[in-house]
């Protein structure tokens, strides 16, 4: 019989798996863009062989429930969270650009 989870367990363990808290000891606020959070999401489901199977906007809804945000402009930012896929990401969004 095969595995089943739901798309909330698939987002719990890209939280899990891929998002770091920080420790806001200092007055340093840690900010990812929903940019880079979204790339590290796509590479997770690549990295475990699913297509993406939930809407951009229904993804950052559950994560705003998890991760504390801010409003930037148009966009969001999750604070004092960051990945350690992040600077594979700034690069290839780099190299886009």
């Amino acid at each position: 019989m095969p595995l089943v989870n739901t798309i909330e367990e698939i987002v719990d363990s890209f939280i899990n798996q891929c998002v770091e808290k920080t420790n806001n000891t200092s007055e340093t606020i840690y900010k990812l863009t929903w940019k880079n959070m979204h790339y590290i999401w796509k590479h997770f489901l690549s990295s475990i062989n699913v297509p993406n199977m939930i809407y951009t906007s229904n993804l950052k809804i559950y994560l705003k429930s998890k991760i504390q945000f801010i409003e930037e402009g148009n966009d969001m930012c999750f604070i004092n969270v960051t990945s350690k896929f992040l600077p594979a990401v700034s690069n290839f969004i780099s190299f886009w650009e």
